[in-house]
């Protein structure tokens, strides 16, 4: 019996055994981050095709913010099961920036040569500063960069003044129309000579 047993061990250790490994995976991400809400569907991207992908805003291959929402960060899944039954799983993430709404107010008296007061009063996303500003007064000047900045201009007329707000991801245009006055010109009117007598 002993030797039986011997003889069998060495047949089981003679079995070979094979040990597949499990399938290298490389996730593609063909988008920055954050991502703008307001940008469109993205594809996925990744090697070895032919998994499933998971998670908020998900749907088949392809990520949609509109789904997921403004936030995050939010993970997504990619599990790949090879042909030898072993299985791997990657994970990425993303987040997702609400659009701010650009605005401003004007103030100043709407006349030639004075000096208008602009002031940005967007309103922006949790987590989603204002990063750059873009201001275009209508007459050729520019600024950049200012909450607040002060503009005269040199002639009559209506401007359409343009703002730009820059998130990371994102960015929103306001355009508002400003009218300019032309400053009086008082003159006197000439009298003939004459000559008045005191009481």
């Amino acid at each position: 019996p002993t030797a039986r047993r011997r003889a069998l061990f060495a047949w089981l250790l003679a079995i070979p055994i094979v040990a597949w490994m499990v399938p290298e995976m490389m996730f593609g991400i063909a988008w920055p981050s954050p991502l703008g809400y307001h940008a469109g569907t993205v594809l996925l991207a990744v090697s070895p095709s032919g998994g499933v992908f998971s998670g908020t805003g998900v749907s088949g291959n392809s990520f949609s913010p509109q789904s997921s929402g403004a936030g995050g960060p939010f993970p997504i899944q990619y599990r790949f099961t090879d042909p030898n039954g072993c299985t791997g799983t990657a994970v990425t993430s993303i987040r997702v920036e609400a659009r701010p709404v650009a605005a401003f107010t004007v103030s100043g008296r709407p006349c030639e040569d004075s000096l208008f007061m602009f002031v940005e009063t967007t309103q922006q996303g949790a987590n989603s500063p204002v990063l750059d500003r873009l201001w275009n007064f209508g007459d050729g000047a520019t600024g950049i960069g200012a909450t607040m900045i002060s503009h005269a201009y040199a002639n009559a007329g209506t401007y359409n003044v343009t703002f730009i707000a820059h998130t990371a991801a994102c960015s929103d245009t306001v355009v508002q129309p400003l009218t300019v006055r032309a400053n009086p010109a008082p003159a006197f009117t000439p009298v003939p000579d004459s000559v008045v007598c005191e009481d």
